[in-house]
């Protein structure tokens, strides 16, 4: 049916790349704290396929727009769930579709047994990404209190006094029942939050994979890396019996940068705890997760010339995300003057980044940075950039004028 299929999903060509598969939506279900599930973590950009709340996972897999994107798929029509990975690569940037369509290249057969309504085998679920809860220790600028408990005192639409923990199910029972008959035949498991450091689950379900003996599973994370410890537990301590686990810890900046990007973040506690894990759990993949919008565009360089200087990372493993919503924060709402700015800084850092093959990884990435950024130009969003900026500086007593004197234009006019 699909000739070269799984040459195809690990190789697309240019030509190609416009309406490529993505072999996920056969082989994963995304859950977010929320109960809501969709394709996958970035697939947001459409109605949810429904919900774990009143659905089981089995059901959610054979949703009728799941099945429908599956032969859109086929077809090489691109769906609406796709636009996150059609933007990234429109930009000539990596996409989260090329990464996984390279992992799980080995399964792509699976494309071929779908039937013609869409719908694929339940049991073939391999990857799992479910988020236990919102439960989380930071107040992120591009957060909020739907996926982080700290914004809730900050939150224009809530109130400290309607602290709750949000999780994808009534009870963590029976979000249990539904993960754990999937851990024997798992693959990969994401846990991501909130803050999957601070939950009972995230540990719980290490354990019982050491109890059936699936230390073979990658595990795969994003984290704060704000702490490795909970209650009794050393995640450190679990990790070392895994074969293949991957931490990409989201930090946005250094120094009062960082704090002030990703409130509640210490710096310095966090250079600590990236360099335990390098020196505790050499076998892991570590990378550092840097989401790139207007406010720390200008201070990536000096990010990276910091992280190497620790000796947190090399250059391959700062890996790019870019803020796409809320567009207000987003890099193609710089005005002209500062985006020449960034293609100027860049353009030096990357000259010198091609010198090695490290730096050659992460000059690619400062390139797809620049290509997003001239993408389009959303200025009209400034407004709202002014106005979030102004309402939560007084709220928590900051200043982003002297914590970013570089911006201090877009606090200009308005």
């Amino acid at each position: 049916m699909l000739k070269n299929l799984r040459a195809k999903l690990r190789w697309p060509s240019a030509k190609s790349r416009k309406h490529a598969l993505c072999v996920l939506p056969w082989l994963h279900l995304h859950v977010g704290v929320d109960g809501n599930a969709f394709p996958c973590c970035v697939a947001l950009n459409g109605k949810p396929l429904g919900s774990l709340r009143h659905s089981s996972a089995v059901d959610l897999f054979n949703a009728k727009p799941l099945r429908q994107l599956r032969r859109d798929m086929m077809a090489g029509v691109r769906n609406s769930y796709c636009q996150h990975c059609y933007t990234i690569e429109d930009a000539n940037g990596t996409s989260l579709r090329e990464v996984f369509n390279k992992y799980f290249a080995q399964h792509a057969d699976e494309v071929e047994r779908t039937s013609p309504d869409g719908s694929v085998d339940p049991e073939k679920i391999v990857y799992l990404d479910v988020r236990f809860s919102n439960l989380c220790n930071l107040r992120c600028r591009s957060c909020g209190s739907a996926a982080s408990t700290a914004w809730y005192q900050d939150d224009p639409h809530t109130a400290p006094k309607d602290f709750r923990i949000v999780r994808p199910t009534a009870s963590p029972e029976r979000l249990w029942a539904e993960i754990e008959p999937f851990l024997g035949r798992a693959e990969k498991l994401h846990f991501a939050g909130g803050e999957p450091m601070m939950m009972d689950e995230t540990y719980q379900t290490l354990e019982r994979l050491l109890e059936i003996g699936r230390t073979d599973v990658a595990l795969t994370y994003n984290t704060n890396a704000s702490t490795w410890t909970h209650r009794d537990w050393d995640v450190l301590e679990l990790w070392k019996s895994f074969k293949n686990v991957t931490v990409m810890a989201s930090v946005d900046g250094s120094g009062a940068r960082g704090e002030y990007i990703r409130k509640g973040m210490n710096w310095r506690k966090i250079i600590e705890n990236c360099k335990r894990v390098r020196r505790e759990c050499p076998d892991a993949w570590f990378q550092l997760n840097f989401t790139i919008g207007l406010m720390n565009a200008l201070h990536l360089p000096d990010f990276l010339d910091e992280c190497l200087a620790e000796g947190l990372i090399e250059a391959d493993r700062l890996d790019l995300n870019f803020i796409q919503h809320p567009v207000h924060l987003s890099l193609t709402s710089l005005p002209p003057a500062l985006k020449a700015n960034v293609r100027r800084l860049y353009g030096e850092r990357i000259a010198e980044l091609r010198l090695s093959e490290t730096g050659k990884v992460m000059a690619h990435r400062m390139r797809a940075a620049i290509d997003y950024m001239d993408s389009r130009d959303t200025t009209s969003e400034l407004g709202k950039f002014r106005r979030f900026t102004r309402d939560l500086d007084q709220k928590r007593g900051e200043s982003f004028v002297e914590t970013f004197p570089e911006l201090a234009e877009l606090m200009s006019v308005g």
